[in-house]
């Protein structure tokens, strides 16, 4: 064992225990990769910010319980899609209803404090992409509070890498740029989410291993839009190794909500 795979073990790290009860019972666990797939407007991007702002908001503060995992958030933003004053919409709306006594000047206070957990590159082509994924080493071995990676999408820079590369199977790209991010990231327990188009997958799709190791798909989230009783409704197909789930959900003003 090197003195990184030592030092990148004994790293106590915040749970994302709770991150998303709906989808994660009982994780995401640590060296977790969850893939997040759908078409446009099925709410791809807006589930990162919904984990963003659980993620960075803190457990308590003063004498409120916020119910935060006060964890610090990575997210490489290839597709340009990341809204920063839509996610601070969705956190002024969550603690409008967590406070007793909503005061603007104090949840003002809070998502200051919260967004400074929350660290965005900004990707703009393939090289960068890797070269964020180097850095990522170091930013770990700095900061023991970063628990969660988001990558927005994954399958962003897949024709310039193609014609580098030559990988043309979309699956199997997907798992090669996992396999590349896993070099660097591989000896931290933090968990990584990544969304790619419906589109970017052979009808097969990948395998769910349960191993967390960081280089293989855990868990797959699809979403979709399907007509129920007449009705357009929006449907969540949670996939592992053992166990697939169905859930339902809207899109709403103050983000994604989970039906009963």
């Amino acid at each position: 064992e090197s003195c990184l795979q030592l030092f990148g073990r004994l790293q106590k790290r915040p749970s994302l225990l709770g991150l998303d009860p709906h989808l994660f019972p009982n994780g995401p666990k640590p060296k977790e990769v969850i893939e997040v797939t759908g078409e446009a407007g099925t709410g791809k991007t807006l589930l990162l910010l919904e984990f963003i702002k659980k993620s960075i908001l803190p457990i308590r503060y003063n004498e409120f319980q916020i119910d935060g995992l006060e964890a610090e958030v990575v997210y490489l933003n290839c597709d340009q899609h990341f809204n920063i004053f839509k996610l601070v919409s969705l956190m002024e709306d969550y603690l409008s209803r967590c406070l007793l006594t909503p005061d603007s000047d104090l949840i003002d206070e809070i998502i200051s404090i919260s967004l400074k957990r929350l660290t965005v590159f900004n990707i703009f082509d393939s090289e960068t992409m890797m070269t964020t994924f180097h850095l990522l080493s170091r930013l770990l071995c700095m900061n023991s509070n970063i628990s969660l990676i988001l990558i927005d999408s994954i399958s962003a820079y897949y024709w310039q890498d193609t014609m580098v590369r030559g990988i043309r199977q979309m699956d199997l790209y997907v798992l090669t740029v996992l396999k590349l991010l896993h070099k660097s990231i591989k000896d931290f327990q933090v968990s990584v989410i990544f969304t790619r188009p419906q589109y970017f997958q052979t009808k097969s799709g990948v395998e769910c291993s349960p191993v967390y190791d960081l280089c293989k798909i855990n868990t797959s989230i699809h979403l979709q839009q399907r007509i129920r009783d007449d009705i357009k409704c929006n449907i969540a197909e949670v996939r592992t190794s053992s166990a697939m789930v169905v859930l339902f959900y809207e899109i709403l003003q103050n983000g994604v909500v989970w039906s009963k």
